[in-house]
């Protein structure tokens, strides 16, 4: 059993997943697994190849995550939530700043 501890990147093939996934591998405090929708795409194999543990989950799959997930001390994950919420709570996701820097929605 690994005393590193297991960071689990949603969006492991993207900007800021990998950004995150490949800081962590220079911790050798870390094991990193990296989420991602499609393990075969050429940016999750060069992740595999750097020592990523490439994931297939999806974020609509509760049970892809609960699995994705298993055994993780952090989660980073970045998503647009947005998406979903303004379709449930219409204009909650557009708030704005006013001429005097106040926020309002």
């Amino acid at each position: 059993m690994s005393d590193k501890k297991l960071i689990v990147v949603v969006g492991a093939t993207g900007n800021q997943g990998g950004s995150v996934a490949r800081r962590f591998l220079k911790d050798t405090r870390f094991n990193v697994r990296g989420l991602t929708r499609d393990p075969l795409s050429t940016a999750s194999k060069v992740l595999a190849e750097q020592g990523v543990e490439i994931v297939k989950a999806d974020l609509h799959d509760v049970e892809s995550l609960k699995s994705a997930f298993k055994g993780a001390n952090v989660i980073f994950s970045v998503t647009q939530y947005c998406t979903y919420l303004s379709s449930k709570f219409p204009n909650s996701c557009f708030p704005y700043f006013t001429a005097t820097g106040v926020l309002e929605q």
